[in-house]
């Protein structure tokens, strides 16, 4: 992390940092005390004068004016700038309660004092591993498929050379497959994209009840190979949400249930009470360990690996589903039993200023 000056402004004094009267230390006081940013004026003797909350907050040394910072980087930095009149930037780290990165601002003033400025930049680094982790999830996702189709296929290739075609045609059932695999989570990779930046949200007004049909529709050939018997209870509801969203929610939680269960029932209910649309559906498949429950609305985050590659899961549905509910302003719920199976029950909040509920 490198270190900047910039230059100040004449005589170095940033407008409006220090005030003589009583009047505007207070409005000063007020107005530091809604900043985002920690800001602390250090005396030439290096003890505190001023520090706005979020530094007392960020700095867990900084209990009182007339105390000290007590952080070395920092301490460095002020002493720096106290040598010439230039404001100095640069990027550390704040050990203080925990080690955590921040920039900071030493802005030098005439008197021999300091205005100590830090943003807390943890939010963005987390965010650009949380970005970084993605792209090796992907990557990682994308790497099995791809190098399967690309065996499959030299396979194919060697078989027909040879004349077998038997062996060939069986290759070329599993290329397919396999292909298949890809455009799911090529699919599910978009939707989530869609479903996390919020940009295509569209509320329209429609009947929730043709939703859960289509959703158990799409699912039935899979059921009946299964002998997975479907009941659904959805009653005519108007709702105003994105039907696009919310049609791709309860289509991965049906999907889901069909695909963790080996035989029984799945139950698909909708229902608005309360002033809330609840959508729920219970299977009674393999259900998940309690230890797990936390994690499984992660991205690409399975429960059981190879059970999931296996039915062809990709480990995002539930990602979805999240986002999904939380763009409705909603949650989703699990109810869970390791070997009796899994209820998963999305709440959307129905609109205050609509006609939204059971016709």
């Amino acid at each position: 992390m490198g270190t900047e000056r910039r230059r100040g402004e004449p005589g170095g004094r940033p407008p409006g940092v220090l005030q003589s009267s009583t009047v505007d230390d207070r409005r000063r006081a007020a107005a530091l005390a809604h900043v985002d940013d920690a800001i602390v004026i250090v005396e030439p003797s290096g003890s505190i004068g001023y520090a706005n909350p979020t530094a007392r907050s960020l700095l867990e040394q900084v209990a009182a004016d007339g105390g000290r910072i007590g952080d070395s980087h920092i301490d460095r930095l002020i002493a720096q700038a106290t040598l010439g009149d230039d404001e100095i930037v640069e990027e550390l780290l704040i050990r203080s309660p925990d080690a955590r990165p921040a920039r900071a601002r030493a802005i030098p003033l005439p008197d021999g004092a300091v205005v100590l400025i830090l943003t807390d930049l943890s939010p963005t680094h987390q965010l650009d591993r949380i970005r970084r982790d993605f792209v090796a999830n992907v990557s990682h996702e994308l790497k099995t498929p791809v190098a399967t189709i690309r065996a499959l296929a030299e396979t194919a290739a060697t078989a027909f050379n040879s004349d077998d075609v038997e062996t060939a045609r069986s290759f070329i059932d599993r290329l397919g497959a396999e292909a298949s695999r890809m455009s799911d989570l090529i699919t599910d990779l978009l939707d989530l994209s869609r479903v996390e930046t919020g940009v295509e949200f569209a509320p329209a007004v429609f009947d929730v009840q043709m939703l859960v049909t289509d959703a158990v529709d799409a699912a039935r050939p899979l059921a009946s190979a299964k002998k997975i018997d479907f009941r659904v209870e959805a009653p005519a509801i108007v709702v105003e949400a994105d039907p696009s969203q919310l049609a791709m929610a309860v289509k991965n939680l049906v999907d889901n249930a069909v695909r963790y269960s080996e035989e029984g029932t799945v139950d698909v209910t909708a229902h608005a009470q309360d002033g809330a649309l609840t959508i729920s559906v219970r299977d009674e498949g393999i259900g998940i360990p309690e230890d797990e429950r936390g994690r499984i609305f992660e991205r690409f985050y399975r429960v059981d690996k190879a059970r999931s590659r296996a039915t062809g899961g990709t480990g995002l549905g539930l990602a979805i589903v999240r986002h999904v509910a939380e763009n409705h302003a909603g949650r989703v719920e699990v109810d869970s039993e390791l070997g009796a199976g899994s209820t998963f029950t999305i709440v959307l909040p129905l609109s205050r200023d609509g006609a939204n509920g059971e016709s």
